[in-house]
């Protein structure tokens, strides 16, 4: 998801505010599970989907 913003130049605020839209993007672990990070997607095979993802969103904020 990083990676995807960093590419399209997004803002701090920007990504902030991208993330908090998106709870479905996250789920709540206890610690070990976190720090094992078992349940993180290896690679960036969904890259595509993210970025084509944040540009819609940018494009919505800006128009709003």
């Amino acid at each position: 998801m990083l990676r995807a913003a960093e590419e399209l130049g997004m803002t701090q605020e920007e990504l902030n505010d991208f993330v908090n839209s998106r709870p479905d993007y996250f789920q709540i672990e206890d610690a070990v599970r976190n720090w094992s990070h078992a349940d993180e997607k290896p690679g960036y095979d969904e890259l595509e989907k993210i970025t084509r993802d944040m540009k819609r969103f940018l494009k919505n904020r800006n128009t709003q």
